[in-house]
């Protein structure tokens, strides 16, 4: 009987080890990085290099205030799958913008919509695709757990701090990284 428990007791001790070194193994695989931005180029310019990082399903979920850079940054996303900056304008009124690129770029604003009005858009469709949704807090528990997160802060005047959490492929040291010319990495 008291090895039957010793045996229990071992498995329960192995399973527990286990799903720690899981949740520590996920919580490695989801990279938190802050950036400093003086200017909207180089909020531009964090965004272009996190395009190349991009792969077919990702979901984008940005978070900030009204005039923090959402769309600025979305900006760069979209420059870097070719997209021109002076397409890309906030679809506030639109709700989604779809541009041509590989992988196709679907770019959603979610302001001017409750909670329930986003359960009735056609999520599935962007799967297909990258796409960056402004306002990404209005989704609630429809938001997806394997989101990019990017969040982005007014500092001051022209500052911005801008945090990306999520499971990206973009490296430190990378070309595509971004330099610490006038954008510095903070975390």
């Amino acid at each position: 009987m008291l090895k039957l428990m010793e045996g229990g007791l071992l498995l329960a001790v192995m399973c527990f080890l286990t799903s720690i070194l899981l949740l520590y193994w996920e919580t490695m695989r989801k990279r938190l990085l802050t950036y400093r931005s003086q200017s909207p180029e180089e909020t531009r310019a964090v965004g272009q290099s996190w395009s190349s990082g991009c792969r077919l399903g990702d979901f984008i979920a940005l978070f900030g205030s009204l005039g923090a850079g959402k769309t600025v940054f979305v900006q760069g996303l979209a420059s870097g799958f070719g997209i021109p900056v002076d397409w890309v304008k906030s679809p506030t009124f639109t709700l989604v913008r779809a541009y041509p690129s590989d992988p196709a770029f679907y770019h959603v604003d979610l302001y001017r919509l409750d909670g329930e009005q986003t359960l009735n858009l056609d999520w599935e469709d962007f799967s297909r695709g990258v796409t960056a949704v402004e306002w990404a807090e209005k989704l609630g528990a429809s938001l997806p757990v394997d989101a990019i997160r990017v969040t982005i802060e007014v500092i001051s005047l022209h500052e911005r701090q801008i945090t990306i959490e999520g499971d990206h492929d973009v490296e430190e040291g990378s070309p595509d990284y971004p330099k610490s010319d006038g954008i510095f990495k903070v975390g």
